[in-house]
């Protein structure tokens, strides 16, 4: 009696650990239409069931970009597909995890009535990249894989509806707090999926622009040093490739993306690839930041750097940065990455601390110029 007592609490306990390795956090996606220029949408698939139409599952989700600014929002707005009529087959694509979204989310909305996914938005889902810095992630699109924790069941979509993107298409930070089984971590922490308080992870984001459309790959020069099977969703013959969409590209072991291949828009209804880029042997400096330990050389009011700098910029470069007490101004000095991944302070170099910006006068109205005096007209005799 005792044994099968025990058998059937060891039984339980399995199954109980099953069921908790099928939920969690399984697959992260980000999405970009031309219909909402300059907006984009990150989803997180996971296989537990949402929490009901006004629920909030606990937890907080955040979004900083190459210049230091940080979004966060909570995790109320999703797209129920528990009752999807559309099971996974197994394949764990992009097309896959895209046709999945695209079946049952289409058109949702979240609670500011931001429409999250249209017909013609552009999904992206994210696999590790082998060969970048630790917790990169690597976009994947068409019929490439993405990662895809534990299960091929996804039963709810949570949605972070980003309608004006901070910094445009590049790599941008996030990490998730005080989440619990519904979106806790997924899987080993060297997967996206593995989102947390302490394991960040760096997604390069397709901000759409405009429908103008990129139809070619970009140009062999920015290609050296790649991975060519990485280049799938860079053909503008075979995928549309509207202006803000980040080619998804692998660096060869041993190097560093140093700026991203976005496709840009020339005013004129084209569009071409950018020609900052390029995958580095050298060593590469994150974004200024207390937590990383890389900005001892410089003021801790700095949270991020200026373009053509970005999340990952390479050993020598000067970059104009931001300061969290000075809003949206940038630096009149520069900050080196320097060896060891460090920041130093360097030319014109003012902490955070440089005189703010004249307030411009408010607009003095003009006098009113008295109308001319008109003579009266002459009184017949």
């Amino acid at each position: 009696m005792y044994f099968v007592r025990t058998a059937f609490v060891v039984f339980l306990c399995l199954s109980v650990l099953i069921r908790e390795a099928d939920g969690h956090l399984q697959v992260v996606c980000s999405s970009s239409s031309p219909q909402t220029p300059g907006a984009f949408t990150l989803w997180l698939g996971t296989y537990h069931f949402s929490p009901g139409v006004g629920g909030v599952v606990p937890g907080t989700g955040y979004i900083k970009a190459p210049t230091g600014t940080v979004v966060s929002a909570s995790f109320g707005d999703f797209c129920d597909v528990s009752s999807s009529v559309q099971t996974m087959t197994g394949s764990n694509t992009n097309d896959e995890f895209t046709s999945h979204l695209k079946h049952h989310c289409l058109g949702t909305q979240d609670r500011d009535g931001n429409t999250a996914l249209f017909s013609d938005s552009v999904v992206t889902c994210y696999n590790r990249d082998t060969n970048g810095p630790a917790n990169t992630a690597l976009g994947r699109i068409g019929s490439q894989t993405p990662s895809s924790c534990y299960t091929n069941k996804i039963n709810n979509w949570y949605m972070v509806v980003l309608p004006n993107a901070i910094d445009g298409s590049g790599t941008y930070e996030t990490w998730t707090t005080d989440t619990d089984i519904n979106l806790a971590p997924g899987g080993s922490s060297y997967l996206p999926c593995g989102l947390s308080s302490s394991n960040h992870w760096y997604f390069d984001i397709s901000v759409i622009t405009s429908s103008s459309k990129c139809t070619s790959t970009p140009s062999a020069s920015l290609l050296a040093n790649t991975v060519s099977s990485s280049l799938i969703g860079c053909d503008g013959s075979s995928y549309d490739i509207y202006a803000g969409t980040v080619c998804h590209v692998q660096c060869n072991a041993l190097h560093n993306k140093v700026g991203k291949i976005v496709c840009q828009d020339n005013g004129d209804g084209t569009a071409s690839w950018s020609n900052y880029f390029t995958c580095t042997s050298s060593e590469v400096c994150e974004l200024p930041s207390a937590s990383i330990g890389n900005m001892a050389g410089i003021h801790t009011n700095v949270i991020g750097v200026a373009p053509p700098c970005a999340t990952f910029t390479e050993v020598g470069t000067q970059c104009q940065y931001k300061c969290s007490n000075k809003g949206t101004q940038v630096s009149p000095g520069l900050i080196t990455c320097a060896s060891g991944g460090n920041w130093l302070s360097s030319t014109d170099y003012t902490a955070c601390t440089w005189p703010d910006p004249p307030t411009p006068a408010p607009d003095t109205p003009a006098p009113d110029t008295p109308a001319p005096d008109t003579p009266a007209p002459d009184t017949p005799a």
